[in-house]
């Protein structure tokens, strides 16, 4: 009867220590929210099937690029059922020319906010946004 006891007993502690792993872990996927890294070709693709989405193309050597990340982040955090995408142009030299031959973009300059409409460009903007611009392009 003792050892059954005592088997009870480590059982319970492990299913505490469970519990609140699984809970902390649920708190973070509450708490933590980030944007969608996605590849130069799979933004073509998305543009090709005619998505509506907004996008950001930046380099992540940039400084520009880096504090408008954080106003992502902070508009992500705020707005949980919008979804914002992020292409990385920091390994590609040549970046502008992929942005003049697959999306007819011809302004290179990073970091770039762009909205597609089934597919088309609705909107451009240039630099870094504040947090009330980026809010505005999703109305």
């Amino acid at each position: 009867m003792e050892k059954v006891k005592k088997l009870w007993r480590e059982i319970s502690i492990f299913g505490i220590v469970i519990v609140v792993f699984l809970g902390l872990f649920i708190y973070r996927k509450i708490t933590h929210v980030e944007f969608t890294t996605i590849t130069q070709n799979a933004l073509v693709e998305k543009v090709k099937d005619k998505d509506s989405f907004v996008v950001v193309i930046g380099n992540k050597n940039d400084n520009a690029t880096l504090s408008y990340q954080d106003t992502m982040t902070t508009f992500l955090e705020k707005n949980r059922s919008e979804s914002l995408y992020y292409v990385d142009v920091s390994n590609d030299s040549d970046y502008t020319t992929w942005l003049e031959k697959d999306l007819d973009i011809t302004n290179g300059t990073v970091p770039q906010t762009i909205v597609y409409k089934d597919g088309k460009i609705s909107t451009t903007k240039t630099g870094a946004l504040s947090y009330y611009r980026l809010a505005q392009l999703f109305k």
